[in-house]
């Protein structure tokens, strides 16, 4: 009926499109086909796990998760396409966010803002370039499939200021003839005047990138800028411009704190890196 359940605490209920409420009992995972796959109707709720069904999801803005969840793509694809926009897949803006299992395509239309040091257009951010940053922990992803053709952009995966505490696991980067930047980019930002914030404690393994012929010169399969205590082990690639590469950043240290002064690009490791028409 139209009336809410009275104990709303026995299960999860979604409100349908008839005004009727349907409930699932004893569930913790909440399912996307309850929304008609309306993913931003799913994700108002805040739901801590959630699972997409096995289809694409097309749209043209941005998932931000700005909440603990757990995400299964359950092998299906999110794929964001604008034009002009520069739109990001999924923006985590919080601690405790896993994503896996899955593809995500970032295709921009129309194309034009360059630079490495950027968060637009990339299928997952965490953190954003800017002055105001949270220090995001503990994300993980993992078994992903990720493509985005943005030229001379920041990465497919973007780590930003102080994120810390993550782990990136057997991930796919599926080729682009674009001039497109580094795949993963770990980046420090700050407020440009007086204080920086520094990625670190961070697990990279099992990476596999094919058909980026056109690189950007600076960019690699992993690059990290004012980072520290990052580990790399696994990457295989063909037709990359580089395979791991480490940039001082302009102000990588002057302005840390006196705490993360000294720390920055210490603890840096790769190690299992094989590449094949690395430019």
């Amino acid at each position: 009926s139209g009336t809410p359940p009275s104990d709303p605490q026995e299960g999860i209920y979604v409100v349908l499109t008839n005004g009727n409420y349907a409930e699932r009992l004893n569930v913790s995972r909440y399912l996307s086909s309850w929304f008609g796959e309306d993913l931003d109707a799913m994700f108002a709720f805040d739901p801590r796990k959630v699972r997409l069904s096995a289809q694409t999801y097309s749209r043209s803005s941005t998932l931000t998760i700005d909440f603990p969840c757990d995400i299964d793509l359950n092998r299906g694809t999110l794929s964001v396409s604008t034009n002009g926009v520069y739109p990001t897949g999924f923006q985590i803006s919080s601690d405790n966010v896993s994503i896996y299992n899955g593809a995500i395509d970032v295709e921009e239309v129309q194309s034009g803002y360059t630079g490495q040091s950027t968060n637009l257009g990339a299928c997952i951010n965490v953190g954003l370039k800017g002055t105001t940053l949270n220090a995001y922990s503990n994300f993980n992803l993992h078994d992903l499939t990720l493509s985005a053709n943005r030229e001379n952009g920041g990465g497919h995966i973007t780590i930003w200021g102080g994120a810390n505490n993550g782990k990136i696991d057997r991930i796919y980067f599926s080729g682009n003839t674009n001039p497109v930047g580094a795949l993963i980019n770990i980046e420090w930002s700050g407020n440009g005047v007086d204080t920086t914030y520094h990625p670190n404690n961070i697990e990279i393994s099992n990476l596999t990138a094919s058909g980026y012929p056109n690189m950007a010169s600076y960019a690699a399969v992993v690059r990290v800028s004012g980072g520290y205590n990052i580990t790399v082990d696994g990457v295989s690639a063909n037709e990359v411009a580089g395979l791991f590469a480490v940039a001082a950043g302009d102000y990588a240290n002057t302005r840390a704190t006196t705490e993360e002064s000294a720390k920055v690009l210490t603890g840096l490791s790769a190690k299992n890196l094989t590449g094949t028409e690395v430019h």
